[in-house]
């Protein structure tokens, strides 16, 4: 028969302590929304900026709540991805997340 003694009772809330410290550690990253805008600050289609059309770029938009439509002004976003998960408009995950390739493929 197994009896616990009290050395072992003290380590009981320790290990508790570490397993929910890296459980909160394994949460969502903080992701963003790429976007393609022409010269004039618009949205447009991704494959312009994709191609590398002249005067098109990316801007990086955090999340995906109310992103602007085709040919709606997009201004005071980043031009930088952050470090996070980043999405196209359509939700295609194209850097980050668990499973990626170094190509940035989705795999779908």
């Amino acid at each position: 028969m197994w009896v616990m003694s009290r050395r072992t009772l003290p380590a009981l809330p320790l290990v508790t302590l570490m397993a929910a410290a890296v459980l909160a550690s394994c949460g969502e990253q903080e992701s963003s929304t790429r976007l393609c805008k022409d010269a004039q600050g618009r949205r447009t289609d991704d494959s312009a900026c994709e191609i590398g059309r002249a005067g098109h770029g990316f801007v990086f938009i955090p999340g995906m709540m109310g992103l602007p439509g085709r040919g709606e002004q997009i201004s005071g976003y980043s031009n930088s991805a952050g470090n996070g998960v980043v999405r196209t408009a359509e939700g295609r995950t194209v850097r980050g997340g668990f499973g990626m390739s170094a190509r940035g493929d989705s795999g779908s």
